[in-house]
């Protein structure tokens, strides 16, 4: 994936703290994990975010989030589980939590299989 290049207006800060444990079930590995961040919009710009697949690089999408006005909670997590020792699933959401403007919500789903 190819993402443009972003102004300084669009920069973001954050800190935060994450956790993860791994676990064996029988032959599976299991690593959960979760994150908190605080973070804001440190010089308070607008981002538009310009991506496109490597594959098919005229099919582009563009994202433009609004400045947030100040700062507001990330909230992240969700579970690896190592099915065989080349084939990995993942599934994670995140969300923001109190972000002037409306909050962001994302559910990720993602299948690994190495050779």
């Amino acid at each position: 994936m190819t993402v443009e290049g972003q102004t300084a207006e669009a920069l973001i800060g954050s800190a935060g703290v994450g956790v993860a444990a791994r676990f064996e079930a029988g032959t599976a590995v299991i690593t959960p994990h979760l994150e908190l961040a605080v973070e804001g919009d440190l010089l308070g710009g607008d981002r538009s975010i310009a991506t496109a697949l490597v594959t098919v690089p005229d099919v582009g999408r563009t994202q433009t989030i609004a400045s947030s006005g100040g700062a507001y909670g990330r909230l992240a997590g969700g579970v690896a589980v190592r099915l065989i020792p080349a084939v990995t699933a993942q599934i994670g959401g995140e969300t923001t939590l109190g972000r002037d403007g409306g909050d962001d919500y994302a559910v990720t789903g993602r299948l690994a299989v190495r050779f």
